[in-house]
């Protein structure tokens, strides 16, 4: 009976490490994707070209795609990505004041996901 007590509390143990675990690497890959909308905001800032500001706005679009979370947490990821998507849009139109707001959009929705983790 001792055996199996330490077995089981060895084992809830070890689930709840993983769970701490998952999710201070989720936090941080919200921190990545939010450096990434920062450095977008400031190259529109400084003038720099459509096409460059739209790369960093692909990156940051790229590392919320590896956040896995749970189903209900993939939906409010996907809607954040949306104005990550939008602000890409924005560029294409040659709109850099739209493209800030959709990244101000993103960075407040990914503020929030990162605030329910």
């Amino acid at each position: 009976m001792k055996a199996l007590k330490n077995t089981l509390l060895s084992l809830f143990l070890a689930v709840s490490v993983a769970g701490v675990s998952a999710v201070a690497v989720a936090s941080e890959k919200v921190d990545a994707v939010m450096s990434k909308i920062t450095e977008a905001k400031a190259a529109i800032a400084a003038g720099k070209s459509n096409a460059d500001v739209a790369t960093l706005i692909a990156e940051a679009k790229s590392k919320s795609k590896t956040l896995g979370a749970s189903d209900k947490m993939a939906g409010e990821i996907q809607r954040a990505a949306q104005h990550l998507s939008k602000a890409i849009g924005a560029l294409k139109e040659n709109d850099s004041k739209l493209a800030t707001e959709h990244l101000d959009g993103g960075a407040k929705a990914f503020t929030e996901l990162k605030a329910k983790l």
